[in-house]
């Protein structure tokens, strides 16, 4: 966690040494777009990290790599977050007709290559595990199931949910000033029902994110117009309560009263941050990052078996991580393809 703050604290700050630096001579400040095409090369990134988020989980022994045990809650953040803005600037530009193609385009893309992987995932255990028994697993399991269906896919429930509800809201209201308030009363009621009913805390601790994705779309013309012409007040600021909310706090934690309240506002606020630094610098951007970005949640899908089934490694960190990821691009970008030749036949 430390390495993450200390990351996005120096982001920052580089972004506040660049606006001093064209001030000073008098050079015109940059603002780079942040738009739906270059969050591409970002879910690159965010695909591999939380693979290593749950590699470091299983391995104790490496201080760097279990650095990355605490990442999942901004990563999963990040993806929320870029879901929401993603959902809110399509409907934006295209109204009504948005939803028209809405299944084929979003619900299906989600649902078919998760339905493969639980495919998959349950032949092999049925190959390697004696007598198993999906209908008996799921019975046992409670109500965090979906570790069962396959490891790791809460995400994609929750993210069918909102699509559902999405549709739903935005076909009967028509209008984004009506329907995001709808939605913004849905992640609520969402969160407490997760909470009633113990679910764990990844199910519910960043879901607001995609809430604060939806309104920072609607004002993100009036965010980029401050943040153009006072970019070093910006984001001075920006850093400053980033200090407070990330660094500052925590320290004194043990003296104060914090709950699960908290760790909630830090993951909801979090992609702000990460969303202004790249206002200032842009992200790097190449084939290969937005080659794993178009595979993203392929990599998603598949780490978490691969994660479980390969622990048998996890005495060797390197070895590990590297047959993790490695496996995970490969079999992500199968699935991918996969999926694309079956798009192509059913003409979806």
């Amino acid at each position: 966690m430390k390495l993450l703050l200390l990351l996005t604290s120096a982001w920052l700050i580089i972004d506040i040494i660049k606006f001093i630096s064209s001030i000073t001579r008098g050079r015109k400040v940059r603002i780079y777009d942040f738009s739906l095409e270059n969050t591409l090369p970002l879910r690159g990134v965010l695909a591999l990290l939380i693979a290593l988020h749950h590699v470091s989980q299983r391995i104790v022994s490496t201080p760097i790599l279990s650095e990355f045990s605490q990442w999942g809650g901004y990563i999963v953040a990040l993806f929320f977050f870029i879901m929401g803005y993603g959902l809110t600037i399509s409907y934006e530009k295209k109204g009504t007709s948005y939803l028209d193609g809405f299944f084929k385009r979003r619900i299906i893309k989600l649902i078919l290559p998760y339905i493969i992987c639980i495919i998959g995932y349950t032949s092999y255990l049925w190959l390697k595990v004696p007598k198993y028994n999906i209908i008996t697993s799921l019975k046992n399991s409670g109500v965090d199931f979906s570790d069962v269906l396959l490891p790791t896919s809460w995400y994609v429930i929750a993210a069918l949910a909102f699509y559902l509800m999405f549709y739903t809201v935005m076909r009967f209201t028509k209008k984004l000033s009506i329907g995001i308030p709808c939605l913004l009363v849905y992640l609520y009621g969402y969160f407490h029902v997760m909470r009633h009913f113990e679910f764990g805390r990844w199910w519910f601790v960043t879901i607001y994110a995609i809430g604060v994705g939806m309104v920072y779309a609607c004002f993100e013309g009036k965010i980029r117009m401050a943040f153009s012409k006072m970019p070093l007040l910006y984001t001075s600021c920006l850093l400053f309560l980033f200090l407070i909310l990330y660094i500052l706090i925590p320290h004194y934690a043990n003296s104060l009263s914090i709950d699960y309240r908290y760790d909630v506002m830090k993951a909801s606020v979090f992609p702000i941050f990460i969303i202004s630094a790249i206002y200032a610098t842009g992200f790097f951007r190449n084939r290969v990052l937005c080659f794993l970005g178009s595979i993203s949640y392929e990599i998603y899908l598949v780490q978490g078996a691969l994660t479980w089934n390969y622990a048998f490694l996890s005495e060797s960190s390197i070895l590990y991580s590297y047959t993790v990821i490695s496996m995970s691009i490969m079999l992500a970008y199968m699935l991918h393809v996969l999926c694309r030749y079956i798009y192509k036949y059913c003409k979806i």
